[in-house]
This record gives structure tokens, sequence and C-alpha cells, in this order.
């Protein structure tokens, strides 16, 4: 769980506790709305206080999540900034892995190397 200032359409900024896991954001808790950013930031300390009580539950799945979250706090934040995401790259990782299991190993590596650039070209499942 983790803090996230929000600005609304309105022009006043919501402080809300988000959770985020498989992929999906999920509001947890909204901690009030305001119209400064000075205001916000006096959210800000309320919401971090808020995730420490939840992580002193004594619920371990929360404690988990709560710890998790922290610890990943700075990318997680920086994808509502920037919305960079490396899921292309993953794909790319999963092509290659795929097209190695499927040939058993390739006898020489100047042929990996051809078979690898031609990776994007390749719409259909990879043959050997």
């Amino acid at each position: 769980m983790y803090p996230r200032k929000k600005p609304n359409r309105s022009g006043t900024i919501s402080v809300v506790v988000v959770s985020k896991s498989h992929g999906k954001t999920r509001y947890v808790h909204n901690m009030g709305t305001v119209e400064t950013d000075a205001e916000a930031d006096a959210l800000l300390l309320k919401a971090h206080d808020w995730i420490e009580q939840a992580r002193q539950s004594g619920l371990k799945p929360i404690e988990i999540i709560a710890d998790t979250l922290a610890r990943h706090r700075e990318g997680i934040l920086a994808w509502y900034d920037y919305r960079i995401s490396n899921g292309k790259l993953e794909g790319i990782n999963n092509k290659i892995k795929t097209m190695k299991r499927q040939a058993y190993g390739y006898r020489d590596m100047p042929f990996f190397k051809l078979k690898l650039l031609s990776l994007h070209d390749s719409t259909y499942p990879f043959s050997g």
C-alpha cells in the first residue's frame, strides 16, 4: 500500500491509499480531498500513518503486502509520473526463450544470432 496524490478535474487534489497487485490498482482508502499542495502533503503524512497502522494490525497478509509495497514504492510511484512499462521487453525475452526451447539448442552461435535478428519479422510460430 502507498499513498498517492490524484489531481481532480475540478482542480482539487485527492489523497488516496492504493494497492497494486497483478497489474491492477485498487483504492484501499480515501484520505480526503484538498485545495492546495500543502494540504495534500499533510494528508500524505496521515496516509503514511494509516499504512503503519495496517502494518501493525497483526494480520500477517496485510503486513506482507505493506512491506512489499514499501520496498517497491519508488518504482510504483514512478510509473504514475512517467507511464513507462517494460512489457515489450518482457515479451521479446519470452519469444527468445520460446525459440530456444523449441529448437532444443542451436549448433552454432551465428545461426542463433540470425534467428534473433529475424525474430521481430516473425508473426508465426517459430520453426527450426
